[in-house]
């Protein structure tokens, strides 16, 4: 019998059996190592999850307070307006506070202060943005005093400070607590006349106060300065006149010592009074102790030492 081939399933084709061949012959180590094609792996389409914070940022917290206050130093009159706080819990931040500046003296200036904020026992630091102006004599100018603080500032206790322990600090409680010590001038209710020879002194009143505009100064600790303003007459018709100066006048103080003038250049009138003239607008000034109550004399001294008191009280 003659057994016939299938034409179609029965025969394999030549590429089948030259793969089949390459196969056996790798698995018998026969011929050249087979290649391995490396494999490419595709950018996964799938989103990345950036995970979750584990705590959001904190958030500043701002406080605003019109403080509304005064204070007056080194011959500038300070007026504090509103007042900014924004705080970062653990972190801190500033404070900043509105400011007028007017010079009560007659030349330019800049305020010449050292300025302290303190809250819950934390002593503030100056911020950069601090602005105090140059002011001209006799204006105003407006200004910033800008601070960084703990994240433990409140305006509840907050006291802002102008100058040294050893000057004559103004205070400023920015809230409700504290002691404000603004150092502001006191007017005296000072008059009288007092005549020695033919000299005669008619006091028009004074004014006490902690610093001096007139150079933009600050009196120390425990001090004060009275300025008494004045006029004075030569009652003789002498040609030459009289001349007048700080030897003719005094201060006699409660305990009953006598000072003379502020030796500073600026606190005494000198002048050449005429026969039979009045010079008005004179001034004397004279440094006291604070507190300042008590029983004081305004001197009036010729040059032969004969004396004329004008007594007044300090309440």
């Amino acid at each position: 019998m003659r057994i016939q081939r299938h034409q179609g399933l029965g025969r394999l084709h030549p590429l089948v059996l030259t793969g089949l061949l390459a196969l056996i012959v790798a698995a018998c180590g026969g011929g050249a190592a087979a290649t391995a094609t490396p494999t490419t792996l595709l950018p996964s389409t799938a989103p990345i999850d950036p995970g979750t914070p584990s705590s959001a940022a904190p958030s500043p917290t701002t406080a605003t307070v019109e403080v509304g206050k005064e204070a007056w130093f080194a011959g500038f009159h300070v007026t504090l307006g509103t007042a900014t706080a924004e705080i970062k819990s653990g972190k801190g931040g500033t404070v900043k506070i509105e400011a007028k500046f007017e010079n009560t003296g007659d030349e330019d200036a800049r305020l010449d202060a050292t300025i302290t904020l303190v809250s819950a026992g934390e002593t503030a630091t100056e911020g950069f943005d601090q602005d105090i102006p140059s002011v001209p004599g006799g204006t105003t100018g407006k200004g910033l005093f800008s601070f960084g603080v703990e994240d433990s500032f409140s305006f509840d206790d907050a006291v802002l400070t102008l100058g040294l322990p050893t000057n004559q600090q103004a205070v400023v409680p920015l809230g409700t607590s504290g002691e404000a010590v603004t150092r502001e001038p006191v007017k005296l209710t000072v008059t009288g006349t007092g005549q020695v020879g033919d000299l005669q002194i008619d006091l028009a009143g004074a004014e006490m106060r902690a610093d001096s505009p007139w150079k933009h100064g600050q009196q120390k600790k425990g001090s004060l300065v009275v300025t008494f303003d004045y006029s004075a007459t030569f009652k003789s018709g002498f040609a030459g006149g009289f001349a007048f100066t700080g030897e003719n006048v005094a201060l006699k103080l409660p305990d009953g010592t006598t000072v003379g003038v502020v030796q500073d250049g600026r606190s005494q009138s000198i002048e050449l009074i005429g026969p039979n003239s009045t010079k008005k607008g004179l001034f004397s000034r004279f440094e006291i102790e604070d507190p300042a109550a008590g029983s004081y004399a305004f001197l009036v001294r010729s040059f032969d030492n004969a004396v004329d008191e004008i007594e007044f009280t300090i309440g």
